[in-house]
């Protein structure tokens, strides 16, 4: 039963993916009618119910699919406000990027204007994009960025794309993954006004942020000149965009690219790694006068502690790579 369960999700949400553009709603209908013929056969054939019932479940992980892939396009940004230069106030999220011609940073928008002067918000903005602050050579860049920083500045901002060639990296489709709904450049010159660092926000996943740039730099500063810099940040903070694309392409030609994220590997020995915590806390526990690790075996308390680890490892993981509400 559930193998025939997960069937019968898996074609649904295939037959989606499968569809040139989302299908509309009204279409369920339609099939919604055809569902119920179909059930209605398999309650009078009871012995055809048992292979006629993953149809429906399909239409309904099909329909499912449709809402929440609609939900996101309809937060990209507007076909109106394509290409055009707005005043935006933003808080710098997760890990800034320095490179050769300048900054890449994602933000989380907290006003969108046309012009600075203007009071009135543009309505329904994206939440999240992508930023780019190129180095004009008529203005510095600032010399630092970090987690956490409010800025408002002049933007030209863009809707997602990217490139058709089927070989070539997917900017749209991971812009969507990582449900950023917008890229925009940072617009310096005279006839603009300048961007202005307004303050700073506080709050958990900000925290969490700032103490992996730091770690970041402890690294680049203690091996600056090495080739690794880039593998080493990405292991232990998950920065991939140090790593060069020359790396990358070594990378996937030996196989081992999976390794410069979270991999089985990584959740193993971090599992390890608590189940040798949860070791050690059974035997404080044991010294108290009550014994209360007693009461459970050693191996099921490292077991404990090994799942929830593990668990926890990927939380952090997806926080850094999703929305931060």
């Amino acid at each position: 039963m559930i193998f025939r369960l997960a069937i019968g999700v898996l074609l649904g949400v295939c037959w989606v993916q499968t569809q040139r553009s989302l299908p509309a709603i009204s279409d369920f209908l339609t099939v919604a009618l055809v569902s119920l013929l179909v059930l209605a056969i398999g309650l009078y054939r009871r012995r055809w119910l048992p292979w006629i019932w993953p149809f429906p479940l399909s239409i309904v992980a099909a329909l499912l699919t449709t809402i929440v892939a609609q939900s996101q396009l309809d937060q990209r940004l507007h076909d109106g406000l394509d290409r055009q230069s707005l005043w935006l106030e933003f808080v710098i999220e997760d890990l800034p990027t320095r490179h050769e011609r300048g900054w890449r940073f994602e933000v989380m928008v907290r006003a969108a204007k046309w012009n600075a002067e203007d009071e009135r918000p543009i309505a329904n903005f994206p939440v999240r994009g992508v930023m780019h602050w190129y180095d004009n050579g008529k203005s510095g860049l600032p010399a630092d960025l970090a987690p956490g920083q409010r800025w408002a500045l002049q933007a030209r901002v863009r809707q997602p794309s990217g490139t058709l060639n089927p070989a070539g990296f997917d900017y749209e489709a991971w812009m969507f993954e990582k449900q950023l709904y917008f890229s925009a450049t940072v617009q310096d010159g005279k006839k603009v006004p300048s961007p202005n660092h307004i303050g700073q926000e506080d709050g958990f996943q900000i925290r969490v942020d700032r103490l992996r740039d730091r770690i970041r730099q402890q690294v680049e500063m203690q091996i600056p000149t090495s080739p690794a810099r880039g593998v080493i940040a990405a292991l232990l903070v998950g920065d991939q965009r140090a790593i060069s694309v020359d790396e990358w392409a070594i990378f996937q030609r030996t196989g081992v690219s999976h390794l410069m994220s979270i991999s089985g590997l990584h959740v193993t020995m971090f599992a390890g790694l608590a189940a040798w915590l949860g070791g050690l806390v059974w035997r404080c526990l044991c010294i108290w006068p009550i014994a209360a690790a007693l009461w459970l075996p050693v191996q099921s308390f490292k077991a404990i502690f090994a799942v929830l680890g593990s668990v926890g490892l990927y939380v952090l993981w997806w926080s850094n790579t999703s929305c931060n509400e």
